[in-house]
């Protein structure tokens, strides 16, 4: 879709400055490199992490169906400071 917008047709993957196995292994990286700061939380932290993903997921799908992206971008942001207090506290109270 976004070769066909012209607001978005110069980003790299559409414009063919970037493959998508070029994109995939930077994805790759940047997913190892989350994972390998959530495994040094506590357990608690570790699940909430896990917790966010669907969040994560969801919010480009937002950008097409909906007119409130933002109230998922803004979930999914926040998500952080849940994660951010479990791993201080060791729990949510």
């Amino acid at each position: 879709f976004d070769k066909h917008v012209a607001r978005t047709k110069c980003r790299p993957l559409a414009s063919g400055v970037l493959t998508v196995p070029q994109a995939l292994a930077f994805l790759s990286v940047q997913l190892s490199a989350g994972l390998a700061v959530l495994v040094t939380f506590n357990t608690n932290s570790i699940i909430l992490g896990f917790m966010s993903m669907p969040l994560v997921v969801v919010y480009p799908l937002m950008k097409r169906f909906t007119y409130w992206p933002q109230l998922v971008l803004g979930l999914t942001f926040n998500w952080g400071a849940l994660i951010g207090y479990t791993a201080v506290m060791g729990e949510i109270s």
